[in-house]
């Protein structure tokens, strides 16, 4: 691109009396830069915008990681409560009997059997049918989780006799432990969590106050109440005793 003592001399005619626009921009006191030059002056450049590319894939990655990380505790303490019931008790038990690979075989079949569902809700979503597509697609992931919840849960001791799985089942509580650390140092995250905190509170003061906003009606609902009991029940005795004055007379 031309300098702006270049397009000045050329406007001048120099370049075209067979000036060189290199001695011109030399002369203009903008010496061009070679192309190491530009090179390294881009250089800075790309390495930032490459950073904040990794910075921002590292956060979307840790996002899904926590986001599946909630949803696992979650569904977790679910069916926790639901294999309290008496049949699934004993199911459990003899489930937590099996052996390594057994178990193992059973905490891949729910992922291996719901996923012809999973394929079904893209091909619905893909013809058009998005929102039946998309229910479907979230009631598999749920259903899904909440089984390999339930299976981890109660197999977790035979799981752990495999030497192999004991190692993976390590390696990923480390990363869980890095990923925490990693965003507590991130500004955005520290942002978000204390958006959310207040947030929650703000919600907490808001279902608070409509619950003593709906005790001080009920309360004056029930005085109310009970004030025109009262009322009427001096009526009543007012009546009867009028009424018993009247025989009277």
């Amino acid at each position: 691109m031309a300098r702006p003592a270049a397009l000045r001399a050329w406007k001048n005619g120099a370049i075209r009396e067979g000036g060189d626009l290199r001695t011109i921009c030399v002369r203009g006191g903008n010496r061009p830069k070679s192309s190491s030059s530009y090179v390294m002056a881009g250089a800075p450049l790309m390495n930032f915008i490459l950073r904040k590319l990794r910075n921002a894939a590292l956060f979307a990655g840790a996002l899904v990681f926590l986001f599946e990380e909630w949803l696992w505790d979650r569904l977790t303490t679910l069916t926790a409560w639901v294999g309290r019931l008496p049949g699934l008790r004993a199911l459990e038990a003899t489930i937590a009997r099996l052996p390594p690979y057994a178990c193992l075989f059973l905490l891949v079949l729910p992922a291996l059997l719901l996923y012809p569902v999973k394929i079904g809700a893209l091909w619905m979503i893909v013809t058009g049918r998005t929102m039946l597509g998309g229910c479907v697609m979230i009631a598999a992931k749920l259903a899904s989780t909440a089984i390999v919840a339930r299976f981890f849960s109660v197999c977790r001791p035979q799981l752990l006799r495999l030497p192999w799985f004991a190692r993976l089942y390590d390696r990923i509580l480390g990363w869980r432990v890095r990923i925490h650390a990693w965003l507590a140092t991130r500004p955005a995250w520290n942002r978000a969590c204390r958006a959310v905190t207040d947030t929650r509170l703000r919600c907490l003061g808001w279902i608070w106050a409509l619950r003593a906003q709906m005790r001080r009606w009920n309360e004056a609902r029930a005085s109310t109440k009970r004030g025109a009991l009262v009322r009427w029940r001096a009526r009543r005795r007012a009546q009867r005793a009028a009424g018993a004055n009247r025989e009277r007379v």
